[in-house]
């Protein structure tokens, strides 16, 4: 028992650390991202964070189950990003969801509840049975990312190079995404993951 939740917990901190999902690309709402297209456009201004979304490139994998799957769902999000001149400055927090699905073929004779635990970074796991047609265990815990930097932003083509990141942007009306143009490689496991914003103009 005591080495399935190390092996539990060692992933969920890995996922804590920073933004992944799982295969199937989604937001606070539940839709899955739309298809990006780096389009470019007018970046000077300010912008208001309306939403963003996880896209996971692979599942991580659990110690003791390849079956397990989990997702970061965005289920709230404050801040702003500006451009002016060449300098840029972005303050937002996202609050986010990890939802962690373990079978049935992996419970074994364990209870589900005795998954739970409060992780390293505070956030709390709690897991009970899976409802309706899913077996096996079903989890979930809250953290909360901040993001707060200012510097010099340099335009290529469709792209914006900020402080140590390049990302892809699409300008549309009064409508700015941001997406990396890499990906992230988690902490003690083979996922990579996306983490990608979209605004609204001031």
């Amino acid at each position: 028992m005591r080495s399935t939740r190390l092996a539990l917990l060692t992933f969920i901190l890995s996922l804590g650390g920073l933004a992944c999902g799982d295969t199937d690309d989604s937001n606070g709402d539940g839709p899955m991202c739309g298809a990006f297209d780096a389009c470019g456009g007018k970046l000077e201004g300010s912008w208001k964070l309306e939403d963003a979304c996880y896209v996971v490139l692979e599942q991580p994998k659990l110690g003791f189950c390849d079956e397990a799957t989990a997702e970061l769902q965005a289920r709230m999000t404050e801040g702003s990003i500006t451009f002016e001149d060449d300098t840029f400055e972005r303050n937002y927090e996202i609050e986010t969801e990890l939802i962690l699905n373990i079978p049935e073929s992996c419970r074994g004779d364990k209870e589900c509840i005795a998954m739970g635990d409060t992780l390293d970074n505070g956030a709390t796991l709690v897991c009970g049975n899976a409802d309706g047609e899913k077996s096996g265990c079903a989890c979930s815990a809250f953290f909360t990312s901040r993001t707060s930097q200012s510097g010099e932003f340099t335009i290529r083509g469709n792209r914006v190079q900020l402080v140590g990141e390049e990302l892809g942007y699409c300008v549309k009306g009064d409508t700015l995404t941001l997406r990396p143009t890499s990906t992230i490689n988690m902490s003690g496991s083979n996922a990579t993951s996306i983490l990608q914003t979209t605004f609204s103009r001031n």
